[in-house]
């Protein structure tokens, strides 16, 4: 019950929020039924893992027409339905539109014009955030197979996100002060290497 008093409560918010109105006038056009459920079903698996500190998550997948699919603002990914859901272009837009979306939407757009990525999430899971926070890696030799992701892995301050940095390979991007950002072929792809690593930092901290 209050999860639906919490969508009609936004669903009236978003009625009166020109910007966001705007941007779902061509959702259809834009992006499947299969997109709108895989995406759901991966902002929920987010939520329930606990990769989310409140509503500060955000992820988005690429559809057609040069644009990708993101989260609102303020919004926990549980709440999220297909109406709440916005469109981003991947160029410039307009700087009301800009601040309409979450805070990173930009770091989004430079990954998606970058790369051929189709989803990019931006997390913040508690043991990877511990570790995070005194401005560290994963440790190897923790999970057998696991060295081969932790390689890909790289420290990056928040004020040096840009597209000149981006590789086209898939990376991930410890982020201080925002999580971890990743991107790849699918949000379920992101999700299976966020738990990887989430383990791996756990263990490490009982090991301590």
């Amino acid at each position: 019950m209050l999860k639906q008093f919490q969508r009609a409560t936004w669903k009236i918010v978003d009625l009166v929020n020109s910007p966001r109105k705007t941007q779902k006038i061509t959702r259809n056009a834009v992006a499947s039924r299969v997109i709108f459920d895989q995406y759901l079903v991966a902002a929920g698996i987010v939520d329930a893992r606990g990769f989310c500190a409140g509503s500060l998550a955000e992820m988005s997948m690429r559809v057609s027409g040069g644009k990708f699919l993101i989260n609102p603002p303020g919004i926990p990914l549980s709440l999220l339905d297909e109406e709440t859901l916005l469109f981003s272009g991947m160029e410039k837009i307009p700087q009301e539109e800009e601040q309409a979306l979450v805070r990173h939407a930009a770091w989004h757009r430079h990954i998606y014009r970058s790369t051929t990525a189709a989803a990019v999430l931006l997390c913040q899971p508690r043991s990877l955030m511990a570790v995070l926070n005194r401005q560290q890696v994963p440790r190897r030799g923790i999970l057998k197979d696991a060295d081969a992701l932790i390689e890909r892995v790289k420290l990056i301050p928040e004020d040096g996100v840009s597209e000149e940095r981006i590789n086209k390979a898939d990376e991930i991007w410890l982020i201080p002060f925002s999580g971890v950002l990743l991107w790849g072929k699918s949000p379920g792809q992101l999700i299976e290497r966020v738990e990887v690593l989430e383990s791996v930092c756990a263990i490490a901290a009982l090991q301590d």
